[in-house]
Order: C-alpha cells, then structure tokens, then sequence
C-alpha cells in the first residue's frame, strides 16, 4: 500500500561518505511507502557527487545504505534484507521475500 506510513523510514539520496561509489538514502522518519519509492526511482542512473568530490552513477545493482549526510556508520548504514524486514515490521508490515529463506539458512 503506497499509503503505509514507515516511522524509521529514507528519503533523499546521496552518495554515502564510506564509499562514493556507493548510495545513501536519507534516515527519515514517518514517510510513506509512495514517498521512499519515489525517491528510490529518482536516484536511479542518476550522477550524484562524491563527498569530497567526483562523479558516481549510481543504479539498481549499486550497494544501498541509510545515513545523513557526511555520516559515516560502516556496516551499520547498509539496507540489508534484516533492516528493510526491521523497516517493515515497525511499521507494521508483513515482509515475505523470497531471499529471506537463504539469508535466514545461512
């Protein structure tokens, strides 16, 4: 449902601090599902500039993260599967993927 409200949501997307290459979406809280996937469309092919310079495309194979600008949290910033089923279950949705049966195995 394009309605459903996330309170730990993302917005805006930017190249993330730890690695240029890579993308970051914005931590924002009580968003819509309709807003974060526009967002996500946006970003895609898009040529965003690194931090401390340079020019990235980033696009739908490009590692995603969730940080603010200029942060930087390692491994704590990816949208791993476990995050986004975290996402989900905060806002009170069922998350049901096929990828969960392998990372859940492993």
């Amino acid at each position: 449902d394009p309605d459903t409200l996330f309170p730990q949501g993302f917005g805006k997307a930017i190249s993330w601090r730890g690695s240029y290459d890579e993308i970051a979406f914005i931590p924002d809280e009580n968003t819509d599902v309709q807003t974060m996937h526009a967002h996500a469309l946006a970003a895609n092919g898009k040529t965003m500039e690194g931090y401390k310079g340079g020019n990235y495309e980033m696009g739908p194979l490009t590692p995603c993260n969730i940080a603010g600008y200029g942060c930087y949290g390692g491994d704590d910033d990816r949208l791993t599967l476990w995050r986004w089923r975290c996402m989900c279950a905060l806002a009170g949705v069922p998350f049901d993927h096929p990828a969960m049966a392998d990372e859940v195995s492993a």
